[in-house]
């Protein structure tokens, strides 16, 4: 920051006669309250110039701000229109896909898919019926107090649960 010429006490303006020593002297309370006023106001420049300093750079980081605000609103509005512009176009080509009539071997070969899927669903579901069904054998076993004649059949109880098979539960 630049100071301006009227930041600097003129040592002009305090030119007096002094031909005794009280005159060169002169009034120390006086002498004292003046220097302690030039002070305050040497510091009150010195505060003036932070103030306007600080103003100067809260108008600048205002500017940024709001050049930071217009770019962002700037890459919203684009964003917004290549989303309008990507979900339009995903509009017309289902619509097209909607509006064409699949062909018989598209037909097949989309029904041939989902049985296969519906198999491995069934498959898997039947896998799971069965493990449910041994771990309640388990379990049920397992609530009879241990004794030497429960020993095998936990040990069969644990071997049914280890395979899949036959369960009570069946899918319908």
């Amino acid at each position: 920051m630049f100071r301006r010429a009227s930041d600097f006490p003129d040592v002009r303006d305090d030119r007096t006669d002094y031909s005794s020593p009280d005159d060169f002297f002169g009034d120390e309370d006086a002498n004292s309250q003046t220097m302690g006023l030039r002070a305050v106001g040497g510091r009150l420049a010195q505060v003036e110039s932070q103030i306007a300093s600080q103003f100067t750079s809260l108008a600048t980081y205002s500017q940024i701000a709001q050049a930071q605000v217009e770019l962002a609103r700037g890459e919203a509005r684009h964003e917004t229109e290549r989303n309008t512009a990507r979900v339009i176009a995903l509009l017309d080509q289902e619509r097209a896909e909607r509006l064409a009539e699949p062909s018989a071997a598209e037909l097949d070969e989309r029904l041939g898919t989902i049985e296969t899927q519906i198999a491995e669903i069934t498959e898997m579901v039947q896998q799971c019926l069965a493990g449910q069904n041994a771990l309640v054998d388990l379990i049920a076993e397992m609530a009879v107090a241990p004794t030497p004649e429960t020993q095998p059949a936990k040990k069969a109880a644990a071997a049914r649960l280890a395979r899949t098979g036959k369960g009570r539960l069946a899918l319908a």
